[in-house]
């Protein structure tokens, strides 16, 4: 049976593959979806990636493009969950849209609350950068270890019912990279059934020189993720 789906996609500085990743899920969606909407949030780009988006929405009406000031994966993220209208909701990243994901995670829904598309999923194909992988195994052991997270992996695609993923958005706390890891651990202490299903995903950028300098926000995130967590 076919469902009603929102995509949410949190865009920033995406000039040179928007347009034709839209595309693609415009003529995926067509095919998988009774009904659905595809929801970019611009968040602080400094290109054109705005200025396409529109270019999208206007010959298409079912592209509801949002718009942030604030340069903030999370906090764009929870803007599009808030504004999907649809039974279901994706959340997916621009550089990875794995239709194989899209397709099985709506299917799962029947007998899940959330899907969630792991890297780590023994069956996953994950061809990215030595530091990304890294950059992965450290936070996914670090939100085990600390924060007790049941998951093998947050931060990636999601498909759940817009209720869940509204509600899970109304009670969180944080914002930034770590919304992921928060939705996933609340999802945990919520008592909700979750299903992982293995992600395909390749590098398609080279890895920025800021992701070890994020690292100590992080740690500090993810033990005030605990704290806020234990209130």
């Amino acid at each position: 049976m076919k469902r009603s789906v929102s995509i949410v996609i949190p865009v920033h500085n995406e000039e040179l593959i928007i347009e034709d990743a839209v595309l693609k899920l415009v003529a995926e969606f067509s095919s998988i979806a009774e009904d659905f909407e595809i929801i970019p949030v611009e968040n602080g780009s400094s290109d054109r990636t705005w200025e396409l988006i529109l270019k999208l929405s206007e010959a298409d009406k079912r592209i509801k493009p949002l718009r942030s000031a604030k340069p903030d994966y999370g906090f764009a993220l929870k803007m599009g969950i808030s504004n999907s209208k649809n039974e279901l909701i994706i959340s997916d990243e621009i550089d990875v849209l794995d239709h194989n994901f899209h397709k099985d995670a709506i299917q799962a829904l029947d007998k899940f609350d959330i899907v969630i598309a792991s890297k780590r999923h023994p069956s996953a194909k994950d061809d990215r950068g030595f530091l990304r992988l890294i950059g992965t195994e450290t936070i996914t052991l670090l939100l085990k270890l600390i924060c007790g997270m049941k998951a093998s992996d947050s931060h990636g695609p999601k498909c759940w019912r817009r209720e869940t993923a509204q509600a899970i958005v109304k009670a969180s706390l944080l914002d930034g990279d770590l919304f992921a890891s928060e939705a996933v651990l609340r999802a945990e202490r919520m008592g909700l059934k979750i299903k992982e299903l293995p992600l395909s995903i390749k590098e398609k950028r080279k890895t920025p020189i800021s992701l070890i300098k994020r690292i100590p926000k992080v740690i500090r995130d993810i033990y005030f993720l605990k704290k806020a967590l234990n209130n």
